[in-house]
């Protein structure tokens, strides 16, 4: 009998706390990384598994998957184009009323805040954090507010977050525990304005003076996120390019979440 071929890479869809250690151990092993998000629960941490895959000479991967949803996908395209011109904007919304019962449910590793620093920012908010990033580039400063409503746990189920951008474009970004699902991307140009509502996406335009224009581009074709961003893996691992999302859109993500909690406790905007 043929042993089985070692593993090259390992996929890591472990509870939050444990992200740092598991990645660590897989790269003293050996192994290609990818980790689901958040990277770590915190920037120190996310660093240090940063460095430990660099000097390893390993593919480190933040598996942030909304950025490939369809109609993320195409509207990013359409900004590659130039379709929306110089982005100015962005407005995101992620919602999810599983953070009242099973997200948050007493005896679950979710309920408990040490293990999701920033409640519903932690679980849903740093999707869009990602999502911003990936268009509008490289994000500079934080102010947040975060609230406990309606959850029966101590974790904050509702945030709003204003992002200011190296670019100088600006983004707000709101999750909640309390709201229906909903997810709502909406991404300003000098151009035009791509509007993403759930799997839809519309194209906003201004073709003569105060006449507005919206093109509609709906159901777009069903593809899984989730495989997209292994796919992305396996060509970093296979081709040596550099993988997406890195483990520094990873970072990022994680660092953004810790000034938006820094904000809410001193009541100031706070510089990445």
């Amino acid at each position: 009998m043929h042993s089985p071929a070692a593993p090259e890479a390992v996929v890591i869809g472990t509870p939050n706390p444990y992200h740092r250690a598991n990645a660590e151990e897989a790269l003293e092993a050996g192994l290609h990384v990818s980790v689901t998000k958040p990277l770590c629960n915190s920037s120190a941490d996310a660093d240090a598994v940063l460095k430990k895959a660099a000097g390893a000479g390993r593919v480190l991967q933040c598996a942030h998957e909304y950025r490939f949803r369809p109609p993320v996908a195409a509207a990013r395209e359409w900004v590659k184009n130039g379709r929306l011109g110089e982005l100015t904007l962005l407005s995101a919304h992620m919602g999810s009323r599983a953070g009242l019962s099973k997200l948050t449910a007493a005896g679950t590793w979710r309920n408990q805040s040490a293990n999701v620093p920033g409640g519903c920012l932690n679980m849903l908010g740093i999707h869009m954090f990602d999502v911003a990033n990936a268009f509008l580039g490289r994000p500079c400063a934080v102010s947040a507010s975060l609230r406990k409503l309606r959850t029966p746990s101590g974790l904050e189920d509702t945030a709003a977050v204003l992002v200011e951008y190296e670019s100088g474009a600006l983004c707000s970004i709101t999750s909640s525990y309390v709201s229906p699902v909903s997810d709502v991307i909406h991404i300003h140009g000098t151009a035009g304005n791509a509007l993403i509502v759930g799997d839809h996406l519309n194209l906003e335009t201004e073709p003569e003076p105060f006449k507005g224009h919206l093109e509609a581009v709906s159901a777009l074709p069903e593809a899984s996120s989730g495989m997209e961003v292994i796919r992305h893996f396996c060509l970093a691992v296979r081709e040596g390019i550099p993988a997406e999302p890195s483990g520094m859109d990873g970072l990022l993500a994680v660092r953004m979440l810790e000034c938006a909690i820094e904000s809410q406790k001193t009541g100031r905007k706070v510089v990445l």
